[in-house]
């Protein structure tokens, strides 16, 4: 199970991990929906006329989606090894 809340309520151990886990997914499906909205926007303004501005949006909506996964992965990699070394003595 990804998420336990008797774990969550009884405070019997850490669950930043896990939380960080779903801060993953998260931002991973936001990044997704964000790199479909640009791709609509740029064949839209391809149909309205604005050619290089949607040629722009088009051809670079992949590159930055993949730009913000690597971003969120970096972020979230850096918050585990923080939760890491707070839980040693």
């Amino acid at each position: 199970m990804l998420f336990d809340f008797k774990a969550l309520l009884n405070l019997d151990e850490i669950i930043g991990k896990r939380l960080v886990t779903v801060f993953y997914y998260a931002g991973a499906a936001a990044s997704a929906i964000s790199v479909l909205v640009m791709f609509i926007a740029g064949i839209a303004k391809v149909a309205g006329g604005h050619v290089l501005a949607g040629l722009g949006l088009v051809l670079f909506c992949a590159p930055i989606g993949l730009l913000m996964l690597i971003l969120l992965r970096i972020l979230c990699e850096l918050f585990v090894c923080a939760y890491e070394h707070c839980g040693k003595d």
